[in-house]
């Protein structure tokens, strides 16, 4: 088979997922090119071992205005990030063009920056697949602002007010261009039955489920077994990972229990990061930060946890609390999202309600069952190696590109 392979992503779990996709159709024997704009990241996972060819359209985003002209920079901000969406539209249909040209068996299309459904799709000739590992959530949950209570300023209120009209007019164009550039795609992938049913009720599009998996060569547990008694969690510093509902429960477990919590993220917003290091220090939890680890780093810190708590709130899947578990380390999480179909492990995850005290009440448990440690890490790399695995998923996924009628092995 010949594939195309689009993305104009970040680093993160859905360029794991279409590095690992990618490295399996190449193992297969399948050609595949790959067509992506400059803004790309191709330094965190790069496809070039896996490609015929990699082709770099350019794309100059807009730069934001920051430092000046404090009554207009938010509007100019909003025209500069028209400006930027009509750049990428026009980039999109040259790819489209290129793509077509070279007769693919299908185009196998992930996000964009901005828009996230990808503009290309709309242009394509060629059958479409398009990883879809969610919605755009801004759209269709409830609003997360630190900014919001009593303590705001009139200022800031003031802002809002005065640049609201542009930034409504941005958000309402950039929801329509996703949910038409969605419509014009051939098939849906997603991550879970979760994801498939927040899909529909944001597009009235159904995809197919593809459980993704881990690298259970690289996520390995440590030999031998070396808990360095801290918590761990993995994940951009942003407020719907639930960071501060995480910070907030560990403050309620007895000080002699309580460990230190290691935040690993592969972007930090600031404002997010000082928001929580106010909180860990009313809750007197001892927290700290790791940004953009290497991946040997973020192996080693999976390792040596003594826990792996998940708080994201109603995340899609999650592939963090899979990776602790592949090395050995048992989770406890929120149920909620897509974590409520791949935390399903006896004796090495636990799910709670979001409620700080009974997830404090786990943390504390699993902290003090060092002793059945080896026997839970066994647990849960055995959970791991049944069915979460990428050699898995690509089944799953080979088997759904069959079904549509674009693969046949």
């Amino acid at each position: 088979m010949k594939i195309a392979i689009y993305h104009n992503l970040t680093s993160g779990g859905s360029k794991r997922e279409l590095y690992e996709f990618t490295k399996e159709f190449h193992r297969r024997g399948h050609t595949i090119d790959l067509y992506r704009p400059a803004t790309a990241n191709e330094d965190y996972l790069p496809l070039n071992a896996f490609v015929r060819f990699d082709k770099v359209y350019p794309l100059e985003p807009v730069k934001r205005i920051s430092g000046s002209l404090p009554a207009l920079r938010n509007h100019l901000n909003v025209i500069g990030t028209f400006r930027t969406l009509s750049r990428l539209d026009k980039v999109a249909r040259r790819i489209a063009s290129d793509i077509d040209l070279e007769g693919y068996d299908f185009a196998f299309l992930h996000h964009d920056r901005i828009v996230q459904s990808p503009y290309v799709g709309r242009y394509l000739v060629c059958p479409t697949v398009y990883f879809c590992a969610e919605p755009m959530r801004r759209f269709y949950e409830p609003r997360i602002d630190r900014q919001f209570g009593p303590a705001r300023k009139r200022s800031a209120r003031l802002a809002e007010w005065w640049y609201s009209p542009s930034q409504n007019a941005l958000e309402r164009a950039i929801k329509r261009l996703d949910r038409e550039n969605l419509a014009s795609i051939d098939v849906l992938v997603t991550n879970s039955h979760y994801s498939n049913e927040t899909i529909y009720r944001a597009y009235g599009r159904r995809a197919s489920v593809i459980h993704l998996g881990v690298d259970t060569d690289k996520f390995v547990p440590p030999e031998p077994p070396r808990p360095d008694r801290y918590i761990l969690s993995v994940g951009a510093v942003a407020p719907l990972k639930g960071y501060d509902f995480l910070i907030r429960s560990v403050g309620l477990i007895d000080k002699p229990s309580r460990l230190p919590v290691i935040i690993v993220g592969n972007t930090a917003s600031a404002s997010e990061v000082n928001h929580l290091t106010d909180l860990a220090g009313e809750c007197s939890v001892d927290l700290s930060f790791r940004v953009d680890v290497s991946e040997s780093e973020l192996v080693a810190l999976y390792q040596g946890a003594t826990v792996y708590a998940y708080t994201a709130i109603m995340e899609p899947m999650g592939l963090s609390p899979l990776e602790a578990l592949a090395c050995g380390v048992p989770v406890v999480a929120v149920s909620e999202g897509g974590v409520r179909e791949t935390m399903r492990c006896p004796g090495a995850s636990t799910l709670t309600e979001r409620f700080e005290a009974p997830f404090a009440r786990e943390l504390t448990r699993v902290i003090h069952e060092l002793e059945c440690r080896v026997e839970i890490g066994h647990q849960a790399r055995q959970y791991i190696l049944d069915y979460w695995t990428w050699p898995h998923a690509c089944e799953r996924m080979i088997a759904a590109l069959a079904q549509n009628g674009l693969l046949k092995d």
